[in-house]
């Protein structure tokens, strides 16, 4: 359902403040009903890992967020390591090679993101 590589745009409140990419790496998929797997990517400044789930066209994850280069971002606050969930819904008769999310950081709430991803890589 997700498999694949994708373009991240990163949204704030006050304007687009970061792009890179997500990797989707199913581990368990049961048709369009349920699917569990592994989200890895990076921008020039951050790499993320971590896990999603889709159940019932709902879109969950949870992802740690590590600063690697350069300075860190004030959208997303000083800490240098920290935690976002994701959270999207599939409309099952919609194109899903575009897709909208929405993050926010779990020790931060008040931090929220929108994310547009865009499927750049379907595996064969």
């Amino acid at each position: 359902m997700l498999e694949g590589l994708w373009s991240v745009e990163v949204m704030s409140p006050k304007g687009g403040i970061s792009a890179g990419v997500f990797v989707f790496q199913p581990r368990r998929v049961f048709g369009d009903f349920f699917e569990g797997g592994r989200i890895l990517g990076g921008d020039r400044n951050y790499v993320y890992a971590g896990d999603y789930t889709v159940e019932n066209y709902s879109v969950t994850g949870d992802v740690e967020v590590i600063h690697y280069a350069d300075d860190t971002h004030p959208s997303f606050g000083p800490d240098r390591n920290f935690r976002i969930k994701l959270s999207g819904k599939l409309d099952q008769h919609v194109d899903r090679e575009v897709l909208q999310f929405s993050a926010q950081r779990v020790d931060d709430p008040d931090r929220q993101w929108s994310l547009r991803l865009i499927r750049r890589v379907q595996p064969s």
